[in-house]
């Protein structure tokens, strides 16, 4: 029944020893593969783990700073509600100034230009003048003020 002889049986059994080394250092190779793959995996975990914090840092910021943007919009839209109410303020006094002051003057020197070519006494005539060189200095600095009003208004009006 037995074909082979005990030396085969040796060979194989040898053999068989050799090839369980073998797959041994294969299992101990691929259980060190195994425990790097591990160590590497923990390694990015605790990458990923911080990145995510760091994430989540920077999310939080960001809305910290849409906050602080959102308040430094309202702000900025009051104030500028405030110049367009102070330049519709000075839009108003610029049309007084040249509409409601300026024609009473321009009235004044009319009326004392008409005067002059009356028939008056001396002592009138002075009068005549002072009320002239009076209302032309008003129309004057009238004009000076229209001008720098327009000025201003053109500095500070939003664009």
């Amino acid at each position: 029944m037995q074909k082979h002889g005990i030396g085969f049986q040796v060979q194989q059994l040898s053999q068989q020893t050799h090839q369980r080394k073998v797959w041994k250092e294969e299992t101990d190779f691929l259980k060190e593969q195994v425990l790097i793959l591990q160590m590497q995996n923990k390694k990015q975990t605790i990458e990923f783990s911080i990145v995510n914090h760091e994430l989540l840092c920077q999310a939080k910021e960001q809305k910290e700073q849409v906050v602080e943007l959102s308040i430094l919009n309202t702000a900025l839209q009051k104030s500028l509600q405030i110049q367009q109410e102070h330049v519709t303020d000075l839009e108003k006094m610029l049309f007084a100034i040249s509409h409601e002051v300026r024609q009473p003057i321009a009235q004044i020197l009319g009326l004392s230009a008409l005067l002059d070519n009356l028939k008056v006494t001396p002592a009138i005539k002075t009068m005549l003048g002072y009320l002239k060189q009076s209302a032309s200095s008003l129309d004057n600095y009238t004009r000076q003020l229209t001008i720098y009003l327009g000025t201003l208004i053109d500095k500070i009006k939003p664009k």
